[in-house]
């Protein structure tokens, strides 16, 4: 993820704190978009589809980051 996020530092807008939950947002924003989310529009956080957004919080192995997810995506 850092990888992608660092080759792609302008698309990716990571601002804020350093955390695993920024850290997968901007991963998922580059690596998501409307075109390929086919199947995943049935909840989002800030426009990034929410099951993506769990799963890699979840592969971080941060349970807290995947459960602000949950909480943010209804």
């Amino acid at each position: 993820m850092s990888t992608i996020i660092s080759s792609n530092l302008r698309e990716a807008q990571r601002g804020g704190v350093p955390s695993t939950f920024n850290l997968v947002s901007s991963f998922v924003g580059l690596t998501f978009n409307q075109s390929n989310c086919f199947g995943l529009q049935d909840a989002s956080i800030d426009n990034k589809p929410l099951w993506p957004m769990v799963y890699y919080c979840l592969r971080c192995g941060d349970m807290q980051s995947a459960l602000r997810c949950m909480q943010m995506g209804g």
